[in-house]
């Protein structure tokens, strides 16, 4: 199917996990189909807003990535947010409400990584680990940095983001989401160990009225780092997309 037939083209922006930036996401451009634009955003305090103070506040952090997406709002998009940024995306989506030009253009939500509410209550916070707690969280993640483990001063700085995305995280682990008419989808690692089974993911069916599924592919938490599922995740997501889209033009 070929998106040239209904659209100019198409918006992805994509919200990084905890302790990461946009650049988590800076390959997915040299993979994704050319008429759909990833468009990596960052926390403030992260990446490109590093000179912003941290905020683990839900509600300012969704309202700084509002006044990012604004900046696109000639072309219709979905959010793709993962792990913290799964939930951080429905805060962005409840906001956008307000603003009626801009949410008509949201075509889909993208949840990655992140359980249903229902599962997300019987999850440990984090917020209240030791830095030694921290660094073992983080070392039982594949693909770690070890760059990151081996300097001090890197060390310490990522810490300190971590720990602040983590409380953003905490933030929000009680969160129940409005029922959206926006589309949902989401997709997921087989190896995750946050999500022992389907049901974690396909549970969040019940917020929305446009429920598309929920894809597992191999991989752990941070499956997309691997190049061969980054390109099979990316054909999924387009493919729901191409559909919408010419479902729109019907």
């Amino acid at each position: 199917m070929e998106i040239n037939q209904y659209c100019d083209d198409f918006n992805i922006f994509c919200l990084p996990p905890a302790g990461s930036s946009s650049s988590i996401y800076f390959r997915w451009k040299e993979y994704s189909h050319q008429k759909i634009n990833i468009i990596p955003l960052d926390y403030l305090g992260h990446g490109k807003n590093i000179k912003f103070p941290l905020s683990y506040d839900p509600s300012v952090i969704a309202t700084h990535l509002i006044s990012e997406i604004e900046k696109y709002t000639n072309k219709p998009y979905a959010i793709f947010g993962h792990s913290v940024g799964g939930s951080v995306l429905w805060r962005i989506e409840e906001q956008l409400r307000k603003n009626t030009a801009l949410y008509q253009k949201l075509t889909m939500l993208i949840v990655s990584g992140r359980p249903a509410p229902s599962h997300l209550k019987n999850m440990h916070k984090k917020s209240n680990l030791t830095d030694h707690q921290l660094l073992e969280e983080v070392k039982s993640y594949n693909n770690f940095p070890s760059e990151i483990l081996n300097n001090k001063d890197a060390l310490n700085f990522f810490i300190n983001i971590l720990k602040n995305d983590f409380k953003l995280s905490d933030a929000m682990l009680n969160d129940q989401p409005l029922l959206t008419n926006k589309s949902v989808m989401c997709i997921y690692g087989k190896e995750d160990p946050f999500i022992s089974q389907h049901h974690m993911m396909t549970d969040w069916k019940n917020y929305t009225s446009h429920w598309l599924d929920a894809y597992a592919v191999q991989g752990d938490h941070f499956y997309f780092l691997d190049e061969d599922i980054l390109k099979e995740s990316l054909s999924i997501i387009s493919t729901q997309i191409f559909k919408l889209i010419k479902n729109d033009h019907r």
